[in-house]
């Protein structure tokens, strides 16, 4: 049985190996899921970040990437609101990162990333 198993994770990473996709190919989008996800965007979290995703991803725009970001994390999108948060916060502008974290205190990986380090946010 170990065999077995040692031979299915050598062809599997043989074929990782030898996949011709990479990691920004997996968040490609078309230009028609790229309208239909804009339309959603205005009223969805999942779509905005989406769009987030592709533009960080597979086209390396940041002015756009950050557009949709800011989206989604303004609709709820708590992983979103994360990102947005760490953004302000590796570049520097952690006024800004303090003030969202506050903002967003309910999602949990900010609380423990932001808040929960240093309580004199929590204020």
């Amino acid at each position: 049985m170990r065999y077995i198993f040692i031979l299915f994770i050598l062809i599997t990473m043989t074929n990782i190996a030898n996949s011709d996709q990479s990691s920004g190919s997996i968040y490609h989008l078309n230009p028609n899921e790229i309208l239909n996800l804009i339309k959603k965007a205005e009223i969805d979290s999942k779509a905005s970040y989406r769009l987030y995703e592709y533009y960080t991803l597979s086209e390396y725009n940041e002015e756009e990437s950050m557009t949709w970001l800011e989206k989604a994390a303004l609709l709820g999108h708590e992983l979103a609101q994360f990102n947005y948060v760490k953004h302000f916060y590796d570049n520097g502008n952690k006024k800004k990162a303090n003030s969202l974290a506050k903002k967003w205190k309910d999602n949990v990986e900010i609380n423990k990333l932001f808040l929960e380090k240093n309580p004199s946010n929590k204020k």
